[in-house]
């Protein structure tokens, strides 16, 4: 109502916009975000969170937005910050190690959020089979932000990831608690979905690996009931495919397994990084089908390189 009333402003664009994301509604988000970028092309704003917004496997225009909104005058530290951290991630996603790590350093000379940066410098580290260096990153990590879930959260799945089975248990167990703020639902927020990670079904895997039996499958059943209310409130989410696809391998089910990971690679899901160090997957990593799925996420990632305009193809070079 409000754009129908102030079709010029670029500020109600960037809001409906936002929304719409939120909604999963990324066509129409997309249209909004143009829109906005039209009536002020010098506005950093919209070019982040378009970029933010776009769906999953659009590396190579993330990048390219990011950089836009990190270049432009006036930015601020609190924008160029996230800027330099969403061209990172997509660089990582990428898989262009190199170019990752300088625009996480272009991120910290801004100031930005320690926790966020911290957090994607792990998945760095674990992209590069630097496990020492993410383990006394991860030590750091959990001594600053003790009042935070999401240390708990994802400390879990990093410290499964290194095989710290017992440290990630009791993480996850403590992201259930911390500060009391949070419950037990905190494994199965949804806010995580897209990147395809729901803290219960790691620590269900936890829990199947170490002999309790009982309550992993607890866990995977109420993950399986979430994940049905996710998917109706916003069909279409990439990740979810690859949450099944976790849950189908826990519980046994190698074929539904593998043709969830199909379904998410066709949807955009495309960490192949990820997919390979993820314990969960450990006894797929000789299975024909499983090696064609990660060969098929980086034929895509490959595809998006290609993609990338002039400043990020250059940035994406490797250096002499």
């Amino acid at each position: 109502r409000a754009t129908r009333l102030d079709p010029l402003s670029p500020v109600l664009r960037v809001n409906l916009g936002t929304t719409l994301a939120y909604l999963n509604r990324k066509a129409e988000a997309a249209a909004e975000f143009e829109r906005a970028i039209e009536l002020d092309p010098q506005w950093h704003v919209p070019y982040y969170l378009y970029g933010e917004s776009l769906s999953a496997g659009q590396f190579a225009k993330a990048i390219e937005f990011g950089m836009k909104a990190y270049s432009i005058e006036g930015a601020g530290a609190r924008f160029a910050g996230a800027a330099a951290m969403l061209v990172a991630y997509n660089f990582l996603n990428l898989e262009e190690f190199e170019q990752a790590e300088q625009w996480y350093d272009k991120a910290r000379q801004t100031n930005i959020d320690g926790w966020r940066l911290a957090n994607e410098r792990v998945q760095l580290l674990l992209a590069q089979d630097r496990y020492a260096e993410a383990s006394v990153l991860l030590d750091q990590w959990e001594n600053e932000w003790t009042d935070d879930e999401n240390t708990y959260r994802f400390g879990g799945l990093y410290r499964a990831v290194l095989g710290q089975d017992e440290r990630a248990i009791e993480l996850l167990e403590n992201a259930a608690s911390v500060s009391g703020r949070v419950s037990l639902s905190s494994l199965y927020l949804d806010t995580e979905s897209a990147w395809g990670y729901m803290p219960a079904v790691y620590l269900a895997y936890l829990y199947m690996r170490t002999g309790v039996e009982q309550q992993g499958t607890q866990l995977l059943r109420a993950a399986k009931s979430q994940i049905a209310k996710i998917e109706e409130a916003s069909p279409g989410i990439p990740g979810i495919y690859y949450i099944r696809a976790s849950i189908a391998a826990l519980q046994g089910r190698h074929s539904d397994a593998i043709d969830l990971l199909n379904h998410a690679a066709d949807a955009g899901w495309w960490r192949a990084w990820f997919v390979e160090r993820d314990p969960v997957f450990t006894g797929y990593r000789n299975d024909p089908r499983f090696i064609e799925v990660l060969g098929r996420m980086r034929m895509h990632i490959a595809a998006e390189r290609n993609k990338l305009g002039p400043t990020a193809a250059s940035d994406a070079q490797p250096k002499a």
